[in-house]
C-alpha cells in the first residue's frame, strides 16, 4: 500500500490527454491542488512545496525500515500506511531530502483518512494540476538552484536554521554572467552544530565543498554565513 501510494507521487508523468476532473479527488487534495494553482509563480510553487515538507510531522524511527523504504527514488524516501478504527488509510511519511519531503507531506495531507477504494482512484497525474512535474521525474535536479542548495546543506549539515536567497537580479548583464541560467549569486545564512571546533575558514571550505556541482555548473558568487547555535545565542 505505501509503496503503490507514493508512486502517485514520483511517477514520471507524460503529457496527458485528459485530467482527472479535480472534484473526483478527495477533499484534502481538492483543497491542496488549488492552493498551488492560486500561485502562478513557479519558484513561489516550489518555496509552498518545501513549506509543506517543513511542517510534516517527522516518522518514528522505528518505522524507517525496508518495508517502508520507496525503492527507486534518488533520496531516502520512507512511507508508512495502516487503517484507523473506520477502515480509512493513515499515511505517515519522511525523508532525507527537503523536497521529496515535501512530495511526501502531500501525499499525507491529500489522501490520508480516506477510504482504500478512493486512495486507489486518484490519478498521477494531478501532479500536472499542481504545475510542478518538472520535481516529480528524474530531471527535477534541473530545477531551481536555490533549492538544490538549500537541499544539501539541509541533508548534510542538519541546520537549526538556514537562509538561501538568490541574489542573481542584482548582477543581471554582467559579462561574467550572460548565458547562464540566471541563477548565479546566493546569499546563504547557516547555523549548524557541524560547524562546532571549525574555524571560519574550514567552515567556508566545508560549504564550497558540498556545493562543487553547483560552483562548476554556473554559480559565481556565494556569500556565506556559517555560526554554531552557540555563536547565534550569544550575540
Amino acid at each position: 500500500m505505501a509503496s503503490t501510494s507514493l508512486r502517485i507521487l514520483t511517477t514520471k508523468i507524460p503529457n496527458p490527454v485528459s485530467l482527472q476532473p479535480i472534484d473526483e479527488l478527495p477533499p484534502k487534495l481538492q483543497e491542496i491542488i488549488k492552493l498551488f494553482q492560486s500561485v502562478q509563480e513557479p519558484k513561489a510553487k516550489y518555496e509552498q512545496l518545501l513549506f509543506y515538507g517543513k511542517n510534516l510531522k517527522p516518522l518514528a524511527s522505528e518505522f524507517k525500515t525496508r518495508e517502508n523504504k520507496v525503492e527507486g527514488c534518488v533520496s531516502q524516501v520512507w512511507v508508512r500506511a495502516y487503517l484507523d478504527f473506520e477502515k480509512n488509510v493513515v499515511f505517515e511519511a519522511d525523508s532525507d531530502s527537503v523536497l521529496t519531503k515535501g512530495l511526501a507531506a502531500l501525499l499525507v495531507q491529500g489522501l490520508s483518512s480516506r477510504p482504500i477504494e478512493e486512495v486507489l482512484r486518484v490519478s498521477p497525474d494531478f501532479a500536472v494540476s499542481l504545475g510542478l512535474q518538472q520535481s516529480l521525474t528524474p530531471s527535477r535536479n534541473n530545477g531551481s538552484r536555490g533549492i538544490r542548495i538549500r537541499e544539501k546543506l539541509e541533508r548534510e549539515l542538519s541546520p537549526v536554521e538556514l537562509e538561501v536567497e538568490d541574489i542573481s537580479y542584482q548582477h543581471a548583464g554582467h559579462a561574467g554572467v550572460r548565458g547562464s541560467n540566471g541563477e548565479t549569486h546566493f546569499n546563504v545564512k547557516v547555523v549548524s552544530k557541524e560547524f562546532e571546533g571549525k574555524s571560519l575558514v574550514k567552515r567556508h571550505r566545508l560549504i564550497y565543498n558540498l556545493l562543487q556541482d553547483e560552483l562548476q555548473s554556473g554559480l559565481h558568487a556565494l556569500s556565506i554565513v556559517a555560526k554554531t547555535l552557540d555563536e547565534v545565542d550569544g550575540s
